[in-house]
């Protein structure tokens, strides 16, 4: 697998790059020409404009007050609207020029990439608790490329990071400059660790302060290097439908499969030794293998057409629309439930399909899809299994569901949902084809049984002859 990840196109690469600079994978469509509502005139509602941020600057140290205006920064931030929200991102500008033209950004958001190199939670004294409902955020310090140190208040960093230690991953915020635009140097909290033989905060000084409402994580993996912040997984909910928690992963996804083609993404999938795994809820394989690549073929009964109905989500992945496919991939001899088969569907969420590729509630097509994992996708079958269900709503095998206390459930099942790029269709042969290649077999057939029915005859001729060389003497007299 790690010889094909290095496969990887400098297209890819150079796409990555471009990825990391929008800092939350947002795609690839253009910035909005206008702004519905600028940054500065929600901040100033709320009275957290240049002004209130400007007074963190006022006088050195730290302080209940500034971290107080902080976390009103980061509420306001995390429940601005989402159109406007996704505009005010697409306009972001680097941490840099900021540094440069503080005036420039007074109604503009920061960028910040670079690697993550420490995380601590700061927890919250009881009233900022209480008010602000929340009992701690997350720091997060960011080296960028050029060595300039900036801290990060955000809601949540990424779970898979080690608190209290040393890490080193790219990541990548997008925010409002709280602290350091006026100044040489900003304020911010130092937090202090509750067990002593844990690591302590760095205690190099920070250039800025950054408040944003997360921070992206791109591991070194092909989904990561097409530019998919893993921090994303955090709110994934296994064993359901598609949810609201999950939307963000799910558009992040759609959106970074279409940034490579086709070759780009074959060259690091493998195909599916043992399906087994993969099928049974039991194995755990998302856990595991969430974001991996891999390659499945089988027939597609299901494909349907998915209608992006909100603006950001459809400015996010660049389409208006998806493919749900359920494909069936072949597996040993199995039992679920009381059914006995030899295939089992997985559901494939792709940005296209072959122009050509029929599609509907009702087919049979052979296909191909190269894509990620994302989720365990639960879906219930149509009609009604033979478990009852008890005066608690459960069912025999002890799951809550649906039905009313006492009536029977439909079946629930799991299977994992892959996003993809696209399908590659493996159509049958028309019939035109099909007595073409009839006709073929058929004259090569009659060619063949011509030929051995010469060659047999020969034979048999050479072998009469020899016999009849065998009955006479080794040498003629003549007497």
């Amino acid at each position: 697998m790690n010889l094909r990840r290095v496969g990887m196109s400098a297209v890819v690469a150079m796409t990555v790059a471009s990825v990391i600079a929008a800092a939350e994978g947002e795609g690839s469509a253009e910035a909005p020409l206008r702004v519905r509502q600028s940054l500065a005139t929600y901040l100033d509602t709320f009275k957290l404009g240049p002004e209130a941020s400007g007074s963190l600057d006022a006088e050195a140290g730290w302080s209940e007050a500034k971290q107080n205006l902080c976390l009103r920064l980061l509420m306001r931030l995390l429940s601005a609207p989402s159109v406007p929200a996704a505009e005010w991102r697409a306009h972001a500008g680097p941490f840099a020029d900021a540094l440069r033209s503080p005036e420039l950004f007074r109604d503009r958001l920061v960028r910040v990439d670079g690697r993550a190199v420490f995380v601590a939670p700061v927890k919250l004294p009881p009233d900022q608790a209480e008010l602000h409902d929340r009992r701690s955020f997350d720091l997060v310090r960011i080296v960028a490329s050029d060595g300039v140190v900036v801290d990060v208040v955000t809601d949540a960093a990424p779970k898979s990071w080690k608190r209290w230690a040393a890490i080193e991953e790219r990541a990548a915020a997008v925010g409002v400059a709280a602290s350091g635009l006026a100044a040489e140097g900003a304020v911010g909290p130092s937090p202090t660790s509750p067990d002593s033989s844990q690591a302590a905060w760095p205690a190099e000084p920070r250039r800025l302060l950054v408040v944003a409402t997360r921070v992206a994580w791109f591991p070194d993996t092909p989904l990561g290097r097409l530019g998919m912040d893993y921090g994303l997984f955090d709110t994934v909910v296994d064993g359901a439908k598609l949810v609201a928690a999950d939307a963000d992963a799910f558009y992040a996804m759609l959106a970074a499969v279409g940034r490579a083609t086709r070759a780009d993404i074959e060259k690091v999938t493998m195909p599916i030794e043992d399906p087994i795994p993969l099928i049974d809820p039991r194995a755990r394989w998302m856990e595991s293998h969430r974001g991996d690549p891999v390659r499945l073929s089988g027939v597609a009964r299901r494909a349907m057409r998915i209608a992006v109905d909100d603006p950001a989500r459809r400015a996010q992945i660049g389409s208006d629309h998806y493919w749900e496919l359920y494909v069936f991939m072949p597996t040993p001899t199995i039992q679920i439930g009381t059914t006995i088969q030899n295939s089992f569907p997985v559901v494939c969420c792709v940005r296209s399909l072959p122009s050509d590729m029929p599609y509907g509630d009702s087919m049979s097509e052979w296909v191909e899809v190269d894509g990620f994992a994302m989720k365990q996708y639960a879906y219930t079958l149509p009609g009604d299994d033979k478990l009852p269900r008890d005066g608690n709503g459960k069912g025999g095998d002890g799951k809550a569901g649906d039905a009313k206390p006492g009536t029977a459930a439909k079946e629930r099942r799991e299977t994992p949902l892959f996003i993809a790029r696209q399908a590659v269709w493996k159509p049958a042969p028309s019939s035109k084809e099909v007595t073409s290649t009839l006709g073929w077999v058929f004259m090569g057939l009659a060619a063949t049984l011509a030929i051995a029915m010469m060659v047999a005859g020969w034979s048999m001729s050479r072998k009469s002859g020899r016999r009849k060389r065998e009955a006479l003497p080794d040498r003629v007299e003549i007497k």
